[in-house]
């Protein structure tokens, strides 16, 4: 019993020996705090630390182990909580753009935690192989501003600008085998947010806003990735490929640049559509290609008239999935078969399609405005 009780005072004095010498270090440029640079702090650092960053513009690029150049780099695995002092106070990132830059390398299976900052002017702000998150964050001028490979990953409040002029390929956020992912309440211009691999994945209330032509139309790519998308705005378009599961909930889809407001391709991808507003594109509101399954009600899949389709088929007599595309109870914009008939193209078009895309001409008028309804959007129609 004495044995026993000496164990349990050594575990809880242990325990409140760890809590003890986690600490707050600061960094200051004008010499107050604890460190001048961030990478010193970063440093002298122990995991469960936190880094307390002043108001300031930190610019100190130096090499990296890999080649890169880095504000901060990470070569020992320690959990850390990194503050700035607000995105519009802490800035970090060269004047210009620096090509094979890195700002902040956690090049380590490590979690972080990093608010009130803005990375800018890199070619990546960010890049982690471990979990954590962002919050209050600004991402300006970044190729991509950050990549996550790997972790629970949560980004909430953050602002994602592009560079000037923005090159072919560009994102806002790339995710590469994450097990979660959580991304809400953020803002992206003319960006995209990657996602491949993920085994749970949830974009929410976020605005994306286009106004590039080419390739920075696309808002959001699953590739082989679960996921949900839900509340969005956009005037682009979302992706699924691969074998990707996702459910797109009560988004608006507005007009814009882009000749799509939802691809699915693949046979093995399946996507469910609920409460959605698609407005019509010049291409086709969905293009659906090689056998996927798509499914869904409440939505309203409009046309844009200009000879574009409501729904177009491609591809499809080449697998023998038996793919599903059951779009009943659904708002087309008139309740004119004739007319829906020549906004959808499938097998009664092209009979190596091979699939039949089901409808209903709902309604002549919007849908109602009952719970099954569009929510923020029904005030649009009344």
């Amino acid at each position: 019993m004495k044995h026993l009780s000496f164990i349990l005072v050594l575990s809880v004095l242990m325990v409140a020996g760890n809590s003890a010498i986690a600490r707050t270090w600061s960094v200051e440029q004008d010499g107050s705090g604890d460190w001048v640079t961030i990478q010193e702090a970063v440093d002298a650092s122990a995991s469960g630390d936190t880094i307390m960053i002043g108001a300031g513009r930190y610019s100190e690029l130096h090499p990296a182990p890999n080649g890169t150049t880095v504000v901060a780099y990470l070569s020992e695995a320690k959990d850390l909580t990194i503050i700035g002092a607000g995105r519009d106070e802490v800035v970090i990132g060269p004047e210009s753009f620096v090509e094979d830059s890195i700002l902040f390398f956690f090049d380590v299976l490590s979690a972080f935690s990093v608010s009130g900052v803005q990375f800018v002017n890199a070619h990546e702000g960010f890049r982690s192989y471990g979990g954590g998150g962002f919050s209050q964050c600004t991402f300006g001028g970044c190729w991509i501003g950050g990549m996550l490979l790997g972790g629970d990953v949560g980004v909430s409040d953050c602002l994602f600008i592009p560079p000037v002029p923005a090159p072919i390929t560009t994102n806002a956020l790339v995710f590469f085998n994450s097990s979660s992912v959580l991304i809400e309440a953020c803002q992206f211009a003319n960006l995209e947010i990657y996602i491949e691999g993920a085994s749970n994945s949830t974009v929410r209330d976020c605005v994306f806003e286009h106004t590039n032509g080419n390739n920075q139309v696309l808002s959001i790519n699953f590739v082989s990735s679960n996921g949900l998308v839900e509340g969005i705005s956009t005037d682009g378009w979302v992706n699924c490929q691969g074998n990707s599961h996702v459910v797109l909930m009560g988004n608006r889809f507005d007009p814009g640049l882009a000749t799509k407001k939802l691809k699915v391709s693949e046979q093995y991808a399946s996507v469910e559509i609920y409460d959605n507003y698609f407005a019509g594109a010049s291409y086709s509101t969905l293009s659906l290609q090689s056998g996927a399954s798509v499914s869904g009600s409440g939505n309203h899949v409009l046309n844009d008239t200009s000879g574009g389709y409501s729904v177009k088929l491609y591809g499809y007599g080449l697998y023998g999935n038996n793919p599903v595309v059951d779009l009943r109870n659904n708002y087309w914009g008139t309740d004119d078969s004739s007319q829906i008939d020549t906004w959808i193209y499938d097998i009664h078009d092209d009979p190596d399609e091979d699939t039949e895309v089901l409808y209903q001409p709902f309604s002549d008028v919007p849908l109602p405005t009952e719970k099954e309804s569009l929510g923020s959007f029904k005030s649009l129609y009344r």
